[in-house]
């Protein structure tokens, strides 16, 4: 009688970001020979790979992909192409695939839009914070660092939930550019990844000289025909 690979059990199915995984790889009798890769069929999709350890036997063993990388996932059979016998020296009859696991080893990503408006003497100006790939955020003040040039200052807030918050900078004086940073641990994903720092954020230019404004209009064509007059006086003087 031929000897069954029973379905592999992997120590989890994910998503995980785990470098190694134990699978459970069992058989209805005794077998020998089930030692190496090529006793094995590997199916991965997108980047996730590993390295192939199997201890254990006769009957029961446990399969160890070790230095898992990637994004993606992967499931394992018995080989029934391998050297895999029974003591009797009959080949495998049937060996299913196990479970998909799901690997998951990119963090959550964060971006930062312009400041609106990007230039101000006082202020309030808006930030836009978006998340990308989080299951759970906790963007607060706390996590924020400004990072000032020259005088100029300012105090932060931050509102929002989910993927998207606005940190708001208000109580600006002084010249020069701020920026800010995000500290790391931020945001986290189904498989565990913490996201990382992120910043520092495009330029606010902070400009407290008094900023002459032209609206067009009368006002405007009066003082373009005053300075038409005085030009022209000077040349017929």
């Amino acid at each position: 009688t031929q000897p069954n690979a029973l379905a592999p059990i992997p120590t989890s199915t994910g998503p995980t970001n785990a470098t190694s995984m134990d699978f459970a790889v069992n058989f209805d009798e005794a077998v020998q020979n089930f030692d190496d890769a090529s006793d094995l069929v590997i199916t991965h999709s997108g980047t996730a790979s590993g390295v192939v350890t199997i201890t254990g036997g006769p009957l029961n063993y446990t399969v160890t992909l070790s230095g898992i990388t990637g994004d993606g996932s992967l499931k394992l059979a018995v080989n029934l192409l391998s050297d895999v016998r029974d003591m009797a020296g009959n080949s495998l009859a049937t060996a299913p695939d196990s479970a998909s696991v799901i690997f998951d080893h990119t963090p959550p990503t964060i971006a930062i839009s312009m400041p609106s408006p990007d230039t101000t003497a006082t202020g309030p100006v808006d930030f836009t914070v978006t998340y990308t790939g989080a299951s759970s955020t906790s963007l607060d003040a706390s996590d924020i660092t400004l990072n000032a040039t020259v005088s100029a200052l300012g105090v932060v807030s931050v509102s929002g939930s989910g993927n998207t918050y606005t940190v708001r900078i208000a109580s600006i004086s002084g010249d020069g550019g701020i920026t800010f940073s995000i500290a790391a641990g931020t945001a986290v994903d189904a498989a565990g990844n913490l996201a990382s720092a992120a910043g520092p954020s495009p330029v606010l230019t902070v400009d407290s000289a008094p900023q002459l404004s032209l609206h067009m209009g009368v006002p405007v064509a009066i003082l373009l025909g005053l300075v038409g007059a005085f030009a022209l006086r000077r040349r017929t003087a």
